[in-house]
C-alpha cells in the first residue's frame, strides 16, 4: 500500500472528440491535495499533488500515466519528527487518500491544472529523488536533503519553491497557498475546459474529496 508512488497506466475510453488518425496527443495536468485528516488535530494536515500525463490515442481511447509526491515520515507520525530528521516515504495517491480520509478528515483537491511536459518530467525525477533513500523527512529541520511535504512537492521547479515559501501554515491553508503559487508562477494554468474526466479515472470520486478549481 505505501510502496512507489509512480503508479501504473490507467487506461479508460473517451466518449467523444477523437484525434487525427496515426496520432497520439497528450496533456499534461496537476492536482494539488490537501486538508487534515482529523479536523480535531490541527498537527495531523498534509499537503501533497499528482501530476499527469494523459495520451489519447487513435481509437479515442486515453493512457493515464500519474506520479504522485506525498512526502511523509515512514511512521506517518510527521509531529514526531518536528527537528530531528528521519526516513521519509513517498506515499501512492491511493495510500494517500485511504490514510488521510478517516472519520473527521477535511481533505480538498486544487485543480486538475495544465503543466508544461517539462514539469511533468520534473515531477517524475522528483519522486525518483523521493524514492532513492537520499532524502528525508523533517517538518522544520530543512535542509537540501531533508524536506516536509510541502517543500518536497514545491521543490519540482525553483519558481515554485521560491513562491511558495515559507509557508508557515499546514492543512487546507498550507495547500491553497502551494496551489495559488502554481498559478501565480505560470507554471500552472487554469484549463479552458476542464478535464472533468480526470477525477474519477484517478478514483478521487470513491473519496470524501471536495475539488475546487479555484484555490
Amino acid at each position: 500500500m505505501f510502496s512507489s508512488a509512480l503508479s501504473g497506466m490507467v487506461f479508460i475510453s473517451m466518449l467523444g472528440g477523437i484525434p487525427a488518425a496515426n496520432q497520439d496527443i497528450a496533456q499534461y495536468h496537476v492536482i494539488v491535495f490537501g486538508g487534515q485528516r482529523d479536523i480535531l488535530r490541527p498537527g495531523s494536515g498534509h499537503t501533497w499533488a499528482t501530476f499527469t500525463r494523459t495520451t489519447t490515442r487513435p481509437d479515442g481511447t486515453r493512457v493515464i500515466d500519474p506520479v504522485t509526491i506525498s512526502w511523509m515520515p515512514t511512521d506517518l507520525m510527521a509531529h514526531r519528527h518536528l527537528l530531528r530528521a528521519t526516513t521519509g516515504v513517498n506515499l501512492s495517491l491511493e495510500a494517500t487518500l485511504c490514510w488521510m480520509c478517516g472519520p473527521r478528515c477535511k481533505v480538498a483537491a486544487f485543480g486538475p491544472y495544465e503543466i508544461s511536459p517539462c514539469l511533468y518530467e520534473k515531477a517524475l525525477a522528483q519522486a525518483a529523488n523521493l524514492e532513492s533513500g537520499c532524502v528525508k523527512y523533517s517538518v522544520f529541520n530543512l535542509k537540501p536533503d531533508v524536506d516536509h511535504c510541502i517543500h518536497a512537492v514545491t521543490r519540482t521547479d525553483f519558481r515554485w519553491e521560491r513562491a511558495a515559501n515559507p509557508n508557515l501554515t499546514n492543512g487546507m491553508h498550507g495547500t491553497r497557498r502551494v496551489a495559488k503559487s502554481l498559478l501565480e508562477t505560470g507554471l500552472g494554468t487554469r484549463p479552458a475546459c476542464p478535464p472533468n474526466w480526470l477525477v474519477p479515472a484517478l478514483g478521487l470520486d470513491k473519496f470524501p474529496v471536495s475539488v475546487h478549481l479555484a484555490p
